[in-house]
């Protein structure tokens, strides 16, 4: 008697261990059909730099429900803590001016990567298009998920008088 009973305690663990496992992958699957890749990053009415003008920190997102902009920073010459350029600031003749972007994707969108790094690709385009489209650079960032939060980074011609 007691033999029978411990073999359907067994019996009835290893069921329920292979049901558990049986519904492991299809979880793993649903999940992943339900994000969609963006690889691509547009920032519109980004105002180029001209000599005696204010650095614009009010962009948008080509695609908002895709991905938002958190923050725009502007450097002169190069990108360090040294060279940010404030919003009262206004442009130099002759500097060339640096903008970053920290884009975060939204809702269920990732941004792409292969080997932990990004294939996204990116462009900056004036408020009045005048001047085109600028090719940015787009990077991750060291500690953070390179699906969800990168860094897009445009550097402008040297800066015409007015």
């Amino acid at each position: 008697m007691k033999t029978r009973t411990y073999l359907k305690q067994i019996f009835a663990a290893m069921l329920c261990v292979l049901m558990t496992l049986s519904m492991l992958p299809t979880s793993v699957f649903a999940a992943k059909e339900m994000f969609s890749a963006c690889n691509y990053i547009g920032i519109r009415n980004c105002a180029i730099p001209v000599a005696g003008e204010k650095p614009d920190h009010s962009v948008d997102a080509n695609e908002p429900g895709k991905y938002e902009i958190k923050t725009v920073n502007w450097y002169k010459n190069s990108v360090s803590a040294a060279n940010a350029v404030g919003a009262t600031e206004t442009f130099k003749e002759n500097t060339v001016y640096i903008v970053e972007f920290e884009v975060w994707a939204k809702g269920a969108y990732y941004f792409t990567n292969t080997n932990g790094n990004t294939t996204v690709t990116a462009d900056v385009s004036d408020r009045n298009t005048e001047y085109g489209e600028f090719d940015a650079q787009v990077m991750n960032v060291a500690g953070q998920s390179v699906s969800s939060y990168l860094t897009v980074r445009c550097t402008f011609p040297k800066t015409e008088g007015k």
